[in-house]
């Protein structure tokens, strides 16, 4: 029985290693700045947790004209309208673990 149960326990271990396990992933970003119509701004949000390397994408709504967001997170650009836009973005580390939040964003003369 304990055979069994090491045995068990091993190839438990070993699948585990090979397919990876999801890792608690969190959003440190609690909310964006707002932007100013005409002038550039940046932004940059923050995970912690996964594992690295992640990638960014919008999955839901859109940010104002002028904005983009790169794959790496960080939203910049020249806004080119006032805007007050809701953007659901989603989290995916390396082993394919995702999360998604929700960010207000506006853009104001």
């Amino acid at each position: 029985m304990r055979k069994s149960l090491l045995v068990a326990a091993i190839l438990l271990c070993v699948t585990s290693a090979a397919y990876g396990t999801c890792q608690y992933l969190t959003f440190l970003t609690e909310s964006l700045p707002d932007f100013t119509v005409g002038v550039y701004g940046s932004t940059t949000i923050d995970v912690w947790g996964g594992t690295a390397p992640y990638t960014f994408t919008i999955t839901s709504g859109s940010l104002p004209p002028g904005l983009t967001m790169s794959s790496g997170g960080v939203i910049s650009g020249t806004a080119t309208a006032e805007a007050d836009n809701t953007v659901f973005v989603k989290v995916t580390d390396s082993l394919g673990c995702h999360l998604t939040n929700a960010y207000p964003v506006r853009a104001y003369n």
